[in-house]
């Protein structure tokens, strides 16, 4: 029922083990076969990159080479291309050892004495947050001078992908069209863990 029922929503809640993986290809297969899609205009998102090629793999196996253009990856891969193809911006990846390397350093240079410096993860949080909540005028330093370097360097964070795609799509309504356009479905594994501004 979850592989045939067309095309518009469906959720698939099932345990660990049961076929969800399977549903999702015989699904794309399903919409390649009876809806006139082509392999690129299907969009699989999960979460890890390992899942994604797992799934590929168990795709093109039962699919065959002609169906290799259908796109697997994570949300984060996703968004980074969308906004590097319709920019045209050369952004590189802050990696998670840079960015920790990155507010370390700064932590260090904001809060002299070790004994009252806030653990990476406080500032990770403070990073995510409007300058406007942040009490701190020592963490809100920290926050100016991390986007200083991101914005100086040419630097997407992980959090920049999701943010900017969308600030992106939602001021760029000839960009928003054309990746409606592009993507006719798409199927995302553990959707139940997305967030809101994945979603």
């Amino acid at each position: 029922e979850a592989v045939c029922c067309g095309p518009g929503p469906c959720e698939i809640i099932a345990g660990p083990g049961s076929g969800k993986t399977l549903v999702l290809t015989e699904r794309i297969l399903y919409l390649l076969d009876h809806y006139n899609l082509k392999p690129s205009q299907i969009l699989v998102l999960t979460f890890s990159r390992a899942a994604a090629a797992e799934m590929k793999e168990r795709f093109i196996k039962r699919a065959g080479e002609n169906s290799r253009s259908v796109c697997f990856g994570t949300f984060h891969s996703a968004f980074f291309h969308i906004l590097r193809e319709s920019t045209g911006k050369d952004y590189s990846i802050l990696g998670q050892a840079q960015k920790e390397r990155l507010i370390s350093h700064l932590i260090g240079n904001y809060y002299p004495d070790e004994n009252d410096r806030p653990q990476i993860e406080e500032i990770e949080k403070i990073l995510r947050m409007a300058p406007a909540d942040i009490g701190d005028v020592k963490a809100a330093s920290i926050k100016r001078d991390y986007r200083s370097f991101l914005q100086e360097n040419g630097y997407l964070d992980f959090d920049d992908m999701i943010i900017k795609c969308r600030r992106f799509l939602l001021s760029d309504p000839g960009s928003l069209r054309l990746w409606r356009s592009r993507f006719r479905a798409i199927l995302v594994d553990e959707f139940q863990d997305i967030n809101r501004e994945q979603y």
